[in-house]
């Protein structure tokens, strides 16, 4: 336990302080990293925005008083670019709350999954403290909205839920095959995150701004910097769904009708932070020491409940 819990430090020692802001059709919100609870989702979530995933998504499950789903791109002109991280899943992050559940409030943000080590690209937002979440093995927080719920709470919701858990929701599996087309067809009141991105703090500068500080003059920094936004066209694609019930409620993926998505190395953030190399060191033999410990002690997380 202590090697595990040296691990969570590290990373949330390394993600500290992170702010994602987001712009969507229905104004901006503003995301605080809370690695602390969740270091490997957070660091996932982290890599999808610094790629330029959460670019054009759809808002295409929003279920008022119980969360919002998002995290299906459907830019089919980039359907190449989705699968390096469709076929990457993370592990999962221990709960650390009472009994083996986090206990969710409002404004908290988890991936969906389906079973063991399944997180791959979909996210919610709960809509209110206590939503009975928190008991699958993949529902762990690792942000949460901190400005501008009023425009997360403001997503379209009159389709209702999503197929088959809805009959005027969209079809994930059109979803999947035509993206956006669909859907703007179809659904054309949903609503939309246009880009996120990360707040740098004073001083500090992402690998993006170093690409465009060797290419570009200091006259022309800023434009080069502002074209650049508008070509975050990266997206990804995956296939979840959640079923919701008034006191026992989970989210829960559907699969892809795609390869079987495989279990890759959860690789760091280390290059994305000003980190020293003796720390990046540190995170792995700490890494080492808790998969070595795992194996011999037997330790194992509670099975999913698959609805």
């Amino acid at each position: 336990m202590q090697s595990l819990a040296l691990v969570q430090l590290l990373i949330s020692q390394t993600l500290a302080a992170t702010h994602v802001s987001c712009s969507a059709t229905t104004g901006d919100f503003l995301i605080e990293m809370t690695p602390e609870r969740g270091p490997i989702g957070a660091q996932r979530f982290l890599e999808l925005v610094e790629d330029g995933f959460f670019t054009d998504i759809p808002m295409f499950r929003v279920l008022p008083g119980f969360l919002v789903q998002y995290g299906i791109p459907g830019r089919m002109d980039l359907k190449s670019t989705w699968e390096k991280w469709t076929s990457t899943r993370i592990k999962d992050d221990p709960h650390l709350g009472e009994n083996n559940r986090d206990k969710f409030m409002k404004g908290d943000m988890s991936f969906a999954g389906a079973g063991a080590d399944s997180r791959t690209t979909q996210v919610f937002v709960t809509y209110r403290d206590g939503t009975g979440l928190g008991g699958a093995l993949h529902e762990v927080p690792f942000g949460k909205v901190i400005k501008g719920m009023e425009n997360v709470e403001a997503f379209y919701s009159g389709y209702g839920d999503t197929h088959p858990f809805g009959n005027k929701g969209p079809v994930q599996s059109r979803m999947w095959s035509e993206g956006n087309t669909y859907l703007k067809k179809e659904f054309d009141k949903l609503d939309y995150i246009n880009e996120c991105h990360v707040v740098k703090e004073e001083g500090e500068t992402t690998k993006r701004d170093l690409a465009t500080d060797d290419s570009s003059s200091d006259s022309d920094k800023d434009q080069n910097a502002e074209q650049h936004d508008k070509d975050k066209d990266r997206n990804i694609v995956d296939l979840e769904a959640n079923e919701a019930h008034s006191n026992d409620v989970k989210v829960v993926e559907v699969e892809p009708e795609t390869p079987t998505p495989v279990v890759a190395k959860v690789t760091t953030m280390a290059d994305k932070q000003s980190v020293s190399p003796v720390f990046v060191v540190a995170i792995f033999v700490a890494a080492a020491v808790v998969l070595f410990w795992i194996r011999r002690s037997g330790f194992a997380y509670r099975k999913l409940r698959v609805l």
